[in-house]
């Protein structure tokens, strides 16, 4: 038990968000916290509905710290009929992590 809570605090702690925010807006949010850990991400959002489907990619490299960091922050305006999903792929230190996912509404 010792060794899975020590295990457990030396785990960074990734924020993946994707949530509505002021009338007709979408905020994405990516968050880092940890103790030195090198973490490696590859962001993928598609917003689709009546008018078309656009993509974005977005990749990058941070040490996760004691402070709370967030390399990723947007806020996109959306329509009603729009669905937006965003795909998260990271690595801590080199080794690939569970991919997470992300849906509006």
């Amino acid at each position: 038990m010792l060794a899975l809570t020590l295990l457990l605090a030396q785990a960074p702690l990734v924020q993946f968000n994707l949530e509505s925010g002021s009338s007709g807006q979408v905020e994405l949010k990516l968050c880092l916290q940890g103790s030195g850990q090198q973490v490696r991400y590859e962001l993928l959002v598609r917003r689709s509905g009546e008018s078309g489907t656009a993509q974005s990619r977005q990749s990058g490299q941070a040490r996760a710290d004691a402070h709370l960091l967030c390399p990723v922050r947007s806020v996109q305006a959306v329509r009603p009929d729009t669905r937006v999903d965003a795909r998260l792929r990271w690595w801590l230190d080199g080794i690939e992590q569970p991919e997470m996912l992300k849906t509006y509404p």
